[in-house]
């Protein structure tokens, strides 16, 4: 919503503020009704408090005082340990906490050591600086010898709200030029620093890091640990796969309701014992200590019984699929779920296999979607048995709602829309449009 007003001059904010403390409200109530009409930027609360009380005061003039000229400073007023808060103050009220330090570190070269101010630039004996925030100038002088803030100098009143006509001095940082260059030492080195490249072009790390983000819409992100770097062919058996199973939704909606998918997962009990409080004193000739894991590994013998449970599992709970032999059998590429044994025994049970692309974790619903969730509530619980995992390991997967099934599998289509569009490569963290 666009404010009814912009851009006030600093007497006419200072009339209202006169007009309202005449009025006996607060400087809160004040400085509410100046954000709500000029904007929050108009003036903070402590300069409202500051120009009631010299209101109250008995202070009627809204303009600035008249001055004559920057005054001569002796050695004796030298402040080395001046802080940026102390030249807020000192300056108008439409300079920012954040001004104050880009001009004194960028602007003007100037970096704090220990307790002094000290210039690593000091051209000629005496250095004076002056810029602008918003039509408002001011002036800032540094001691010609020491290097070191010393003080205000000038404040200058302006209530013209338009722009002076002026030349000015082109921004030599961010020019065509300059971002092509930034362009092109991104793309020789992705992992190279803002840092280094102003250093090799000469130009403030404000201004670099603002060519990254606004002129090239960049930003600095962390590798993702993937499972394989995929090669070409496995690449294109992901496509290949992908495709498939989008052919073959299309030409029956209702193929996903058919599936079972299942994989394995470990799940821990909390191990109070660290690797380190686990280590102890051996002999060179003795063997290393071993530490016994709870649970037990999944063979082709162990995956074989699971089949058989599975089975006897939709002939009780899903007696239509079971009776039209036309469910289809999801799962990973696991060594015990390819072993000869249990393939064997899916085929002399005629189960239909749904394919699977090797190391694709990221199409699989298990590993995306049902571990997550299932393990995410039970972090930083104690288990002392198997069976309290168990029970817990139930208790998660009952709370699993029926709506986030659903929405998990129209999820799994998209992300074979998501594999083909990536041609093949894994696509978690990237931003896609379907």
């Amino acid at each position: 919503m666009e404010l009814p007003l912009s851009s006030p001059a600093k007497c006419e904010l200072r009339s209202v503020i006169r007009f309202l403390n005449a009025k006996n409200n607060s400087p809160v109530e004040i400085h509410r009704q100046l954000v709500e009409v000029y904007g929050d930027k108009c003036m903070d609360i402590k300069n409202v408090r500051k120009w009631c009380r010299e209101f109250n005061e008995g202070r009627i003039n809204v303009h600035d005082e008249q001055r004559s000229g920057r005054p001569s400073l002796p050695e004796s007023t030298v402040n080395r340990r001046i802080t940026l808060e102390e030249i807020e103050d000192g300056l108008n009220e439409d300079c920012s906490h954040f001004s104050v330090h880009k001009i004194v570190s960028e602007t003007l070269g100037y970096r704090k050591v220990s307790a002094s101010w000290e210039s690593e630039q000091i051209p000629g004996p005496t250095r004076i600086s002056q810029t602008s925030r918003k039509s408002s100038p001011f002036l800032i002088t540094f001691h010609p010898v020491h290097g070191i803030l010393i003080g205000l100098v000038s404040y200058e009143g302006r209530e013209d709200v338009n722009d002076e006509e002026r030349a000015g001095r082109p921004s030599t940082s961010t020019t065509e030029e300059k971002i092509n260059e930034v362009e092109k030492m991104i793309l020789a080195n992705g992992r190279i620093t803002v840092r280094e490249v102003a250093e090799d072009l000469n130009i403030s790390i404000g201004s670099c890091h603002s060519i990254f983000i606004n002129d090239l819409g960049m930003r600095r992100v962390a590798a993702k640990f993937v499972p394989k770097l995929l090669n070409c062919d496995q690449k294109q058996h992901r496509m290949n796969i992908a495709n498939e199973m989008l052919d073959s939704v299309r030409d029956d909606p209702n193929l996903l309701q058919r599936v079972i998918t299942g994989v394995e997962a470990w799940v821990y009990g909390y191990d109070v014992e660290t690797k380190a409080q686990s280590s102890q004193w051996k002999l060179p000739h003795e063997p290393r200590p071993k530490k016994a894991r709870q649970g037990r590994t999944v063979n082709k013998e162990y995956y074989l019984q699971v089949m058989r449970n599975l089975r006897e599992a939709i002939r009780q709970k899903r007696p239509d699929l079971w009776k039209n032999k036309n469910w289809l059998l999801h799962h990973d590429n696991a060594p015990a779920h390819t072993s000869l044994l249990v393939r064997d025994f899916l085929a002399k049970n005629n189960t239909l296999m749904m394919p699977q692309p090797p190391y694709s974790p990221d199409l699989a619903p298990c590993d995306f979607f049902l571990f997550p969730k299932l393990k995410r509530p039970m972090k930083g619980r104690r288990y002392a048995t198997l069976d309290e995992i168990k029970t817990a390991s139930k208790e998660e997967l009952k709370n699993i709602f029926k709506k986030y099934f659903l929405k998990c599998f129209e999820d799994w289509k998209n992300r074979w829309h998501k594999c083909i569009i990536s041609h093949g490569d894994y696509f978690e963290g990237d931003k896609i449009n379907k």
